[in-house]
């Protein structure tokens, strides 16, 4: 009998919201200590800055573009590490012990959700630098969508990668994640006010479904 099927004592999955939060924080520590995520940051700095010496903030194109085309290497990379995280098990070997652990499949993976707030903060503070930067040169905002939509657009790499860990349990995965994150924003730096609008709610509806779809897979392997 694999270590999976052996059935948890019923006491240690009463309280799973006692153990989600303690995963997620540290969970959410290691995302943003991750070389891969600290050397996205930097080049996310590194277009910001170059888009503050080239481009007229102004004008709206500018900066839609500034609060999109460089926030896609951080939310690639961010794909790919909550991928590789939640792929740990299988990558050390480890998946059956970690079936024998108190906590179940799904509760980990909650845990992996919940710590994404950890990159949504990291997200937000680097959008508010790049609209200080750009008010700071008389940039004009032409509204707080292009604001919102990069977080959302973080939120939903990290759901994704984390679905794909799920559903296809290979990291080479996270390499299709990120193609389509390519496909889904191409184009969004030169979107109208309108058409950001419906951005931000493809993300958010998205986001949903892929978090949504890593939970249900733990359920059916439980069942």
């Amino acid at each position: 009998m694999s270590a999976r099927s052996i059935p948890l004592p019923a006491a240690s999955r009463q309280r799973p919201r006692a153990t989600v939060l303690p995963l997620a924080r540290l969970e959410g520590r290691r995302l943003l200590r991750h070389p891969l995520i600290l050397l996205a940051a930097a080049l996310l700095l590194a277009l910001d800055f170059l888009s503050i010496l080239f481009f007229d903030e102004t004008d709206a194109d500018g900066y839609a573009w500034s609060l999109s085309v460089p926030f896609m290497p951080f939310a690639a990379a961010l794909l790919v590490v909550v991928n590789l995280a939640a792929l740990r098990g299988v990558r050390d070997g480890a998946d059956e012990l970690y079936g024998s652990l108190p906590t179940t499949a799904r509760t980990r993976t909650a845990a992996h959700l919940v710590s994404l707030a950890w990159a949504l903060a990291a997200t937000a503070l680097l959008v508010a630098l790049s609209v200080l930067a750009s008010m700071s040169r008389g940039g004009h905002v032409p509204g707080i969508f292009p604001a919102i939509t990069a977080p959302a657009m973080i939120a939903l790499c990290g759901a994704l990668g984390l679905a794909l860990a799920r559903w296809l349990p290979h990291s080479a995965a996270s390499t299709i994640g990120v193609v389509g994150l390519f496909v889904l924003v191409n184009g969004a730096g030169s979107a109208s006010e309108s058409r950001w609008g419906l951005l931000l709610l493809a993300f958010v509806a998205l986001t949903i479904l892929f978090g949504a779809l890593a939970l249900l897979r733990d359920r059916s392997r439980l069942t």
